[in-house]
């Protein structure tokens, strides 16, 4: 793996209470997209590091230029051949500088003022995981606030995107190379280790639905191995029930999604898997099942 990082010292040391993490794809909208970003009240309390994945030598020049361009900003730039967002979103995880951290997409809206004004706040003493209202946009314009107040309903809409992490929980947490569903393994193991989750109402990210260039919008299921990942973490004995129900269902969500999204292969597979979990586990998979399908369609993203 070929990598190396453009930054501007000076830049770096100043204080950030967030390290943002965003993978690059190739494409000039969305580099447009997130320079738009910096010009949002409270950019330069954010330490951005964009991870740039097989970019075209004129993505490479643009990105690395960034640094210069923006001065007042802590931006930091890894040009480097990944081959997928989970691998690329951990060698940003090795320039963390904050005590936060934040993983968000490029083609996406994260309300910067939002979330240092929380972070300003934040208890010295705890380290608290903060889980965001977000909203979903749509290819017409309109928009839909989801909020979430508990691990049940974070298990229906995961987004890792609109979690503020404290960067001292991450330990060797890394994300698995898969081409879908790694941010949700990690996200199964950082809930794991945190003791204090705080829910705000407050939106903190505005994520584009329905995208075409997306992964998410793909059909092709057949490399999603993370519902098996997710699933072996419950037999680990020192989860409480709650946060053990937390990675059932995230697991039971997938299948699900599969079963909606998946070719006809992968749709035979997850029923199959869908009718053993029932065979061993009845009346927590009914529950479970019951839990995540309650998302109403308008409401259903595929993460």
């Amino acid at each position: 793996m070929v990598h190396y990082t453009i930054r501007v010292e000076q830049n770096l040391g100043q204080k950030s209470l967030l390290t943002a993490i965003i993978p690059m794809k190739a494409s000039l909208e969305d580099l447009d997209n997130v320079r738009n970003w910096f010009s949002q009240k409270g950019a330069d309390l954010v330490h951005f590091v964009l991870v740039c994945d097989r970019a075209t030598n004129e993505i490479k020049a643009i990105t690395e230029s960034l640094p210069t361009q923006y001065p007042s900003l802590q931006i930091e730039v890894v040009n480097g051949e990944y081959f997928g967002p989970g691998p690329a979103r951990n060698a940003g995880i090795r320039l963390i500088s904050s005590r936060y951290v934040a993983f968000w997409d490029s083609d996406d809206l994260p309300n910067i003022l939002e979330i240092v004004s929380t972070l300003k706040h934040v208890d010295p003493d705890n380290e608290i995981f903060y889980v965001g209202s977000f909203e979903i946009r749509s290819p017409g314009g309109s928009t839909k606030t989801i909020k979430t107040f508990n691990l049940t309903q974070l298990a229906r809409n995961p987004g890792l995107w609109r979690c503020l992490i404290p960067a001292n929980t991450l330990g060797g947490s890394v994300l698995p190379n898969y081409l879908l569903g790694e941010d949700q393994v990690f996200l199964a193991n950082i809930v794991a280790k945190i003791k204090n989750i705080k829910y705000c109402e407050n939106v903190f990210y505005s994520y584009t639905y329905g995208n075409s260039g997306q992964l998410t919008s793909t059909k092709d299921y057949s490399p999603l191995r993370f519902s098996e990942s997710i699933i072996r973490a419950i037999d680990v004995s020192s989860f409480s029930s709650e946060v053990s129900n937390f990675i059932y269902n995230l697991s039971t969500k997938q299948v699900l999604t599969m079963i909606r999204h998946g070719n006809i292969k992968i749709r035979l597979i997850s029923i199959f898997k869908l009718i053993k979990r029932i065979t061993i586990e009845r009346k927590r998979c009914l529950k479970s099942i019951i839990d995540m399908a309650r998302v109403p369609i308008s409401e259903q993203l595929n993460v």
